[in-house]
């Protein structure tokens, strides 16, 4: 019993990291809180999860379930949170975009894969991904 609510902490715990670094997110005007907000999201996911965002990008979608399933903090709607937080990322990162935005679809697409779950919101996400992407190696070619 003790081991199934040290679970459900760790669950928990992730979850309300995740969203707090998600409303960090959303206000970023200036280069400057960008750079500091990067920095701080970046400091958040390696204290909490053991990743940061460029360890993220190396995994490969192959050792989702390895990862996640060693990660007790980690159920697929932290998964999805963490594919929400990429996205965002992504809207706001230069450098990195197109990989940031690519490792969202791949986590997107891990938690429909590996979930029971239909969603309509996700599915809608995973089509705005695909197009963005579609449209960045486009624009590549141009």
């Amino acid at each position: 019993m003790e081991q199934k609510d040290y679970i459900l902490r760790e669950i928990d715990k992730i979850g309300v990291m995740l969203r707090y670094i998600l409303a960090k997110l959303i206000p970023i005007n200036s280069v400057r809180e960008k750079n500091n907000i990067s920095e701080n999201i970046n400091n958040e996911l390696f204290e909490n999860i053991g990743y940061d965002i460029n360890s993220l990008l190396k995994i490969s979608k192959n050792d989702f379930n390895d990862i996640f399933k060693y990660n007790k903090g980690f159920n697929l709607a932290n998964i999805e949170l963490l594919a929400e937080l990429l996205y965002n990322i992504s809207q706001k990162e230069s450098d990195n975009s197109q990989k940031i935005l690519q490792k969202s679809l791949e986590l997107y697409e891990f938690v429909n894969d590996s979930g029971k779950t239909f969603s309509f919101d996700r599915e809608n996400r995973i089509d705005k991904i695909k197009n963005e992407l579609h449209n960045c190696t486009n624009n590549l070619h141009d």
